[in-house]
């Protein structure tokens, strides 16, 4: 099965694999948050000489114990819009999209040969790597799947919608 993992942030690290083989023959790269919506697009829209058969995520939730951080300023969060576009792509290419926690990355670290070490920075490529090793070992739920693109488009045509304009009386 060909998995592509992704580590979205602002590097994001992203991993193409194909679990037949060894994860050390992997592709790992990685992409900058202003580079990402063009690359994931080209992979939706089948641009390369490859497709995934699924794609992988690391999910991001902003836990209450990180608002103090964010209390004073404005944040945009690119993992959030990262993670809705690897779900777009997904239903483009009509494959599955799992998200998967943060916290499965020590085990796959481990599926994948690699040394986990909390807290490092810069790691990006092998977090996305864990993620896709981990999704072909352990697999995943498809009860806690969170694609909302994964019911297929409608086909028929949709009625034609009709409203009324009311102006308030004088």
């Amino acid at each position: 099965m060909i998995i592509l993992g992704i580590d979205p942030g602002h590097i994001s690290g992203t991993a193409l694999w194909d679990s037949t083989l060894p994860p050390k023959s992997a592709q790992v790269a990685e992409i900058h948050a202003d580079e990402y919506l063009s690359w994931i697009l080209s992979i939706g829209k089948g641009e390369h000489d490859w497709k995934p058969q699924i794609i992988v995520i690391e999910n991001y939730i902003l836990r209450p114990e990180q608002f103090q951080n964010f209390s004073s300023k404005w944040i945009e969060l690119p993992e959030a819009k990262q993670i809705g576009a690897a779900h777009f792509a997904a239903a483009l290419l009509g494959v599955k999209c799992i998200e998967q926690e943060p916290a499965i990355k020590a085990a796959g670290y481990g599926f994948a040969g690699m040394k986990y070490v909390p807290g490092k920075r810069g790691t990006h490529m092998q977090d996305a790597l864990a993620h896709a090793c981990y999704l072909a070992k352990k697999g995943y739920d498809p009860s806690k799947m969170k694609n909302p693109f994964a019911k297929p488009l409608a086909t028929k045509k949709p009625a034609k919608a009709t409203f009324q304009v009311r102006y308030p009386r004088n």
